[in-house]
């Protein structure tokens, strides 16, 4: 009876027009994954009913189960009808925070804050636990997606040359974009990521940006346009530190060179040869 309320609760909250927000979001989802554990439950003990006489009665049940659960309208953004978009977020403290979060310097502030609303709809809310690895260096499968961080704080790392270990190389907090670059280009991670503490935060799918590109072609320009000026930043910040540890090096070997000359003897071989 417990699971009948639950599953009854969440189509009749589906039905109304429930100001949602990205909370509500997560728990719907919650909810579904609930779903396909109660079905495997249900799986078994419809096996043990077999055994025992009672097939029919626990056959209908399922089957009424999954009935509902194929009804259930989908929350996945780029599936939603646009209306329901937006009662989604309207109001909702969770995804005004994600909005002031996309907008603040760690992230894009290039959008306005209605435009930043605007993309927080099209995300989907999601949990991390602790210690896992959500982006793994290498990984050509996993692209599709870019990650907003509202709560905990994650550990950037990656396999430095002549190294087995990883090397951290950054720690990020709230309001850090992650795998932007992955979403754009589709190309294997640069850098692993793990949740060094329990994680809230926001995925923007490509199929979810492709469908803000539809829907609204000047929303999505402006977020295309702050990724790439956050990559370009990146990668002049990245080209400036290149030329400093090129300078690094030369100062290095000028000194080694000073401090252990090399032997006549050596010297007059090397222009021989």
């Amino acid at each position: 009876m417990a699971r009948q309320c639950a599953f009854s609760q969440s189509i009749s909250a589906s039905r109304r027009p429930a100001q949602i927000g990205l909370h509500g979001v997560e728990m719907m989802h919650t909810q579904r994954r609930a779903c396909v554990t109660i079905i495997w439950t249900g799986c078994y003990f419809l096996q043990q009913a077999q055994c025992h006489g009672f097939w029919t009665p626990g056959k209908l049940m399922l089957k009424n189960l999954i009935r509902k659960i194929k009804t259930s309208p989908s929350t996945s953004p780029e599936l939603m009808h646009p209306d329901a978009r937006r009662r989604a977020v309207a109001g909702s403290s969770s995804a005004d925070l994600a909005a002031r979060l996309l907008i603040a310097p760690t992230a894009l502030m290039q959008l306005t804050p209605e435009e930043a609303l605007i993309v927080v709809s099209y995300m989907v809310p999601r949990r991390i636990a602790m210690d896992t690895t959500f982006i793994k260096e290498g990984d050509r499968n996993d692209t599709a997606h870019m990650v907003l961080l509202l709560e905990g704080e994650v550990t950037v790392e990656n396999i430095a040359v002549s190294r087995h270990t990883p090397a951290t190389v950054t720690v990020l907090g709230p309001g850090s974009l992650i795998g932007e670059m992955g979403l754009i280009d589709g190309q294997a991670r640069m850098a692993s990521c793990t949740a060094s503490s329990d994680l809230r935060c926001a995925f923007l799918s490509r199929a979810a940006l492709q469908k803000l590109t539809d829907d609204d072609p000047k929303t999505a320009a402006k977020l295309i346009l702050a990724v790439s000026l956050r990559i370009a930043e990146r990668l002049r910040d990245t080209t400036e530190k290149l030329k400093l540890y090129a300078q690094l090096v030369l100062v290095m070997q000028q000194e080694i060179d000073h401090l252990m000359p090399t032997p006549p003897d050596l010297m007059g071989s090397a222009r021989g040869n």
